[in-house]
Order: C-alpha cells, then sequence, then structure tokens
C-alpha cells in the first residue's frame, strides 16, 4: 500500500524482541461561547465518568505529582484563580492526557471565557453524550456551495463543482473538500487566516526512498523511553507535521499522546527525519499535511 493520507501507515514499536512491525489503519480525520457551567461545578471531581479500555501504568512518583497538580488546579479555581489552574492542568495533560482532566479543562476555559479553548478540550466520546452536543452546537459549522461561490480559482481547481466546507472554532480552521460532476472527493486542503495547506491532492508528499525507507528511519531511530519501559507504559501516539513545498517538515505537533517521554521521543524522531519529496497540485509543489500514528509496544 503506498503512503497516503486517505490510508496512514501505523507503526508499532516493539521493544524487547528487537523487531518492528506495520498495519495499515484507517486515517479518520476534525456566535459567542455562553458560560455553561458555575465555578461550584468545577470543583466537583468527575470521577463517575467511566473511560474506555484498559488503564495504562505510570510511574508511581510522576503519578502522585500530577495528582497534586489536578488537586492544586481544583482548589484554585474555588479561590477564583484560573491562571494558576490553568497552568496546572496543562500541565498535568502534557505529563500524560486523560479524559477527567481535558473535561475539566473545557470547563476551566468556559469560565474563562475562552471558547476556542472550550473546543479544543471538551471531550466528544460516547461517554459524553451531553459534552458531544454541546460541541455539535458552539464548535464547528458546515456546509456545501457550488465551486463557483467558494471563492478558489478555476484555474488552480479546474473540474471541481461543489466544494464542502468545515470550520472548527478550537483552531479557526476551515476545511475544504473538492468535488468533481461526478460527485468524486479529489482535493481536500485547510484554510486560516494566513495559510493554505493540503491533506489530499494529485500527487501526495512522500519520503525518499519510499515506505519501505520510511519504516527503516523508525525502526533505526526510534528509541523507546526507559522511564516509559520502567512503567509499563504503551499505547499509540498520534503525530501530524507538514511538508513544505522544499520537503523540509514543520508544524509537528501531537494529535494523541500517551506519556511525556513517548510523545517527544516521537516529535525527535519526526523532526530529525531527511526532506520528504513534497506534494504537488498543477504541477507545483504545495505544502501537505501528514498524519503518522506510531505504536510502541513492551513484550
Amino acid at each position: 500500500m503506498k503512503f497516503a493520507l486517505t490510508a496512514t501507515i501505523e507503526w508499532v514499536i516493539v521493544h524487547r524482541s528487537g523487531k518492528m512491525m506495520k498495519r495499515s489503519t484507517s486515517a479518520t480525520y476534525l456566535s459567542n461561547m455562553l458560560r455553561m457551567l458555575v465555578l461550584l461545578s468545577m470543583a466537583i471531581p468527575v470521577m463517575c465518568m467511566a473511560q474506555k479500555g484498559k488503564r495504562k501504568a505510570h510511574d508511581p512518583h510522576e503519578t502522585v505529582l500530577r495528582d497534586s497538580l489536578i488537586l492544586n488546579a481544583e482548589v484554585a479555581v474555588t479561590v477564583g484563580d484560573l491562571d494558576s489552574a490553568m497552568s496546572k492542568y496543562s500541565k498535568a495533560l502534557w505529563m500524560w492526557p486523560d479524559l477527567q482532566t481535558k473535561y475539566a479543562m473545557a470547563q476551566l476555559c468556559a469560565l474563562r471565557n475562552d471558547s476556542a479553548g472550550y473546543c479544543k478540550y471538551l471531550p466528544t466520546y460516547d461517554a459524553y453524550t451531553n459534552e458531544k452536543t454541546k460541541y455539535d452546537q458552539h464548535c464547528w459549522r458546515q456546509d456545501s456551495v457550488p465551486f463557483s461561490d467558494s471563492g478558489f480559482s478555476e484555474k488552480d481547481f479546474g473540474g471541481m463543482t461543489n466544494v464542502s466546507r468545515k470550520w472548527f472554532r478550537a483552531t479557526n480552521k476551515t476545511v475544504h473538500t473538492f468535488y468533481n460532476s461526478e460527485g468524486n472527493r479529489k482535493i481536500v486542503l485547510t484554510t486560516t487566516p494566513t495559510d493554505t495547506v493540503f491533506s489530499e491532492c494529485e500527487i501526495m508528499a512522500s519520503y525518499p526512498g519510499g515506505e519501505s525507507e520510511l519504516f527503516k528511519n523508525l525502526g533505526t531511530n526510534v528509541r523507546y523511553p526507559q522511564l516509559a519501559q520502567d512503567a509499563g507504559i504503551q499505547g499509540v501516539v498520534y503525530l501530524s507535521f507538514t511538508v513544505k513545498r522544499n520537503g523540509s517538515l514543520a508544524d509537528i505537533e501531537i494529535i494523541r499522546g500517551v506519556h511525556h517521554s513517548i510523545d517527544a521521543e516521537s516529535i525527535r524522531v519526526v523532526a530529525n527525519m531527511p526532506k520528504w519529496n513534497p506534494a504537488r497540485h498543477n504541477d507545483r509543489a504545495v505544502p501537505i499535511s501528514i498524519n503518522l500514528p506510531i505504536r510502541y509496544t513492551l513484550r
């Protein structure tokens, strides 16, 4: 299978076996805000909200530190020190993410009238049905227009008849999906007030030498962090990065992390990759966003 955004590769880093494996996964890929929560609600733990899946083990010393950060954040909220609470919750989520703390961050952002932050942290999983409803109401909007009304040039996107547009409050990004007269999806790109980045186009970006060389690069360079090994931590890190017009990589970020040591290692490896072959549209190089899952497994 060729490397493409519509069918990304999940790289599996297996510790102790001395091997790496790969498997394909589907890439899924995303008014003023009212104060929906009162200050008192921030002091009430949301422990009753169950999380699916097996709980990951963590280093006991880090767990004590993280629990202390969350407790102090809750106290800070009750006394109105929202900046301190934001700092402590952010530190806890940097150590490793969990739905309960993200939910508390969403509540905190609502109190701060930060609608983008609220949408960024609000959980939308099945267990959070009420929050998913709020997310759908406040955090995104979608429409579809004829290509002639889209604001894009026929010269750049010839043969397109319709454009679906989806805007996300958290990032202020709009995803445009272009369809031809037969209703086939041909191009996907994301715009911000200052930039345009493709995610699907005529010729996708590729690692020099192809998929096998990318696999080799990861197998050679990824190092399972000792802290994560000792604590028995494993899981999948989802990264996003942009391949620029000259093939260099930029905007490397964690979409969904596992633990700060594993997240940092994943970013390090991607940041040290050589230049990619850039994506091309209308016979010119264009920036494109790439999603890359890396699974860390202990055996």
